[in-house]
């Protein structure tokens, strides 16, 4: 687990955040925030490749990123919320990118993100 607490403070190293010293223990979720625009949310599970760590982080500049760390240290990307909007003027891709969003923004609402 100490991993998972060593990437996410190397992830976000830039912006002085750093997962609170008993985060790993208690696996709570939890939020940090940042003086420079940076907040991040995070929770623990687990799963067949063993527990780790889901945040979602959002600053208003470089935008929204969501991300799992293993406790092996390894990072998986998770689909975020689009800070730029697509569209299109097929009907059908239009529909596909619509479906698309709203399966992430529930994904997130049910993470609580």
């Amino acid at each position: 687990m100490n991993k998972i607490r060593d990437k996410f403070n190397d992830t976000f190293a830039m912006w002085r955040i750093k997962l609170p010293a008993d985060a790993v223990e208690r696996r709570e979720r939890g939020m940090c925030r940042s003086r420079r625009q940076m907040t991040v949310r995070y929770l623990f599970g687990e799963n067949e490749k063993g527990p780790y760590l889901d945040y979602y982080a959002r600053h208003r500049i470089m935008g929204e990123s969501h991300a799992r760390i293993y406790a092996d240290g390894t990072t998986k990307p998770l689909p975020s919320r689009r800070t730029v909007f697509i569209i299109s003027n097929d009907p059908k891709e239009a529909e596909r990118l619509d479906r698309e969003a709203e399966k992430v923004e529930k994904m997130l609402q049910e993470k609580g993100f």
